[in-house]
């Protein structure tokens, strides 16, 4: 799988308040082709906000590649320092491990806010329907904390 053909622009933690916006949307990650708005003070507006910008169809931009920002809320914390977003190709039915992006993290973040750039020379192809995780490993098995499903055109 090529790793490095992948941009990951940046990695942050968003500091919440306890309880703030992750009990909505726990497990979830949002995603969109513009960068996602930071949280505001009403939570209710923000999670709005969120689900407006999201969006599960992504199309190339002016350059050939694939641009996604995206937001994931986390079923728990991470728990160590590095998580995976792992691309499952569905388009068949069976999901097909095709791609994944490895991520720095703290051990107790519960959300991560990023974005990933893939091209021609990644694995994943224009039409096809992909089950994209946010996975930790824990004794050898992957442990899904997010997820959401995405088709490039």
């Amino acid at each position: 799988m090529r790793l490095l053909s992948i941009v990951a622009a940046f990695c942050a933690l968003i500091a919440f308040a306890p309880g703030l916006a992750e009990g909505q949307l726990t497990g979830q990650i949002i995603t969109s082709d513009q960068p996602l708005p930071d949280p505001s003070g009403n939570t209710g507006a923000w999670v709005k906000e969120l689900k407006k910008a999201h969006k599960s169809t992504f199309t190339k931009d002016e350059n050939g590649n694939w641009q996604v920002h995206f937001l994931a809320f986390m079923k728990g914390a991470a728990g160590g320092n590095k998580l995976n977003v792992v691309f499952y190709d569905i388009t068949k039915g069976k999901p097909d491990q095709v791609h994944y992006i490895e991520f720095n993290v703290t051990p107790t973040q519960k959300t991560l806010k990023s974005v990933f750039k893939l091209n021609t020379e990644d694995p994943v192809k224009a039409g096809n329907k992909y089950d994209v995780r946010l996975t930790k490993v824990v004794g050898g098995k992957e442990v899904i904390l997010a997820r959401v499903t995405l088709t490039f055109k």
